[in-house]
């Protein structure tokens, strides 16, 4: 039985190499053994904690425009000139697409890049335990 000992962001992390050995070369083992590692757990954890509040924040944004404009009537002052503000919330909601698509591509990447280390450390823990 050896260890192997592997430099994270969180410290360095140290995993037996019985981790691997136990999977019997199936596919379904190794992933199950990855899915429950801790690190794939916070990166899911992770996910979630971005992407709930960004849909959530997405749909009342979003829903707020058609909600607001049938039932009530301040957005039909005018706002500049002959443009109401129903119009502006409307360009507000473009504004607001692009900058939750480009927020989630930054943080895409940073969960790529979480999601490759994880794959080099079990990259390493399967070479260790051949």
């Amino acid at each position: 039985m050896s260890d192997v000992q592997i430099a994270a962001p969180e410290g360095n992390l140290k995993y037996n190499s019985d981790f691997i050995k136990n999977d019997s070369g199936k596919n379904e083992a190794k992933w199950s053994q990855i899915a429950s590692s801790p690190e794939f757990q916070s990166l899911l954890a992770r996910k979630k904690r971005f992407i709930i509040p960004g849909i959530l924040f997405f749909m009342v944004f979003y829903f707020l425009l058609p909600f607001s404009t049938s039932f009530y009537t301040f957005l039909n002052k005018p706002a500049m000139g002959s443009l109401s503000w129903a119009f502006v919330y409307g360009l507000a909601q473009f504004i607001m697409v692009w900058f939750m698509a480009l927020l989630y591509m930054k943080k895409a990447n940073r969960f790529d890049q979480d999601s490759k280390r994880i794959r080099e450390i079990y990259k390493k823990m399967e070479e260790s335990s051949r």
